[in-house]
């Protein structure tokens, strides 16, 4: 069932002069935003159990996705913007087709009592990844059937990306560990230690370095070796998101100190620092162009323009 709901759009100056588009939630607070691979429409996933999906153009919800009961912490769009999945609270993970919002499927075999945290959805857009508050992560394809389980971990998973190759998963934990590991045999080829728990990882679009944030900072790591390199330091507080843009040239991080904040991972320059005053946000996400920056908030979704 769609549902036409129109979101209230706000210009006003922030912190850092950027311009900023706001869309209200009416579906309590948004935790995660995903833009669709046009840039046309953007996901959010939000904590009464349903999921939105906006049209940036008219400013309008195009269709609530309904179904999960808690919050929804995890959405992801497949490359060619055909399908939504979704991970909740609720040991549920959602497949719904994206032009429609109509539900597709669930997939199968998240143990009872087991928080979805993240999905992630391997390049190609075939298979779904999903790190639960076990510490496991699980493996499907999207048609449907048995998961694959990969453990390991001692903690929650909050956080997994796909190398942009779609060979390897990067999960972090609240273990204080990053795991490199071989989607298709499922070895582990390397583990990347913090000392706090880990709670956002993103892999560079070369697919040579990954950022992990935990508490403090966030590290980028090389992905080849596994060496440690840059921390990147300036939020007051826990960060909970992370984003590269995909000319790999931006690193945006979100913080409950109510910031956003964008940096040049290639150099020590001070970040862009966009602010949402006490509305800790969770979640960032650049459009495919780069031009504009979300953050999922406790109030809305905010829009950033960056040019």
């Amino acid at each position: 069932m769609r549902f036409l709901v129109l979101g209230i759009l706000l210009l006003a100056p922030a912190a850092s002069s950027q311009e900023v588009r706001f869309l209200q939630s009416t579906h309590g607070q948004a935790w995660v935003v995903a833009f669709g691979p046009d840039g046309r429409l953007l996901v959010s996933g939000n904590s009464d159990g349903t999921a939105s999906i906006w049209d940036l153009e008219t400013g309008a919800v195009r269709s609530d996705l309904g179904g999960h009961e808690g919050t929804v912490p995890a959405v992801a769009i497949d490359p060619e913007g055909r399908f939504v999945v979704t991970g909740g609270w609720d040991c549920r993970v959602r497949v719904w087709e994206a032009a429609t919002g109509r539900p597709v499927r669930d997939l199968a075999g998240v143990p009872e009592n087991d928080h979805v945290l993240a999905i992630a959805l391997r390049p190609g857009g075939r298979v779904v990844a999903a790190g639960l508050i076990n510490g496991e992560v699980l493996l499907w394809p999207i048609e449907g059937g048995e998961p694959r389980v990969l453990t390991g971990h001692s903690g929650k998973v909050a956080g997994i990306a796909f190398s942009p190759d779609g060979r390897l998963l990067a999960s972090g934990s609240m273990d204080q560990s990053v795991r490199i590991r071989d989607v298709d045999s499922g070895e582990e080829r390397s583990r990347l230690d913090h000392a706090s728990y880990v709670q956002a990882v993103a892999w560079s679009p070369d697919g040579s370095t990954i950022a992990a944030a935990d508490w403090d900072f966030v590290r980028l790591w090389d992905a080849r070796s596994g060496a440690a390199g840059r921390a990147i330091r300036g939020h007051d507080f826990q960060i909970d998101g992370l984003a590269w843009s995909l000319d790999g040239r931006r690193l945006a991080t979100a913080s409950y100190d109510g910031k956003v904040r964008v940096w040049d991972p290639a150099s020590d320059a001070p970040p862009l620092v966009l602010e949402t005053g006490d509305q800790s946000p969770h979640s960032v996400a650049f459009s495919p162009d780069g031009a504009r920056l979300a953050a999922a908030c406790h109030d809305g979704i905010r829009i950033w323009s960056l040019r």
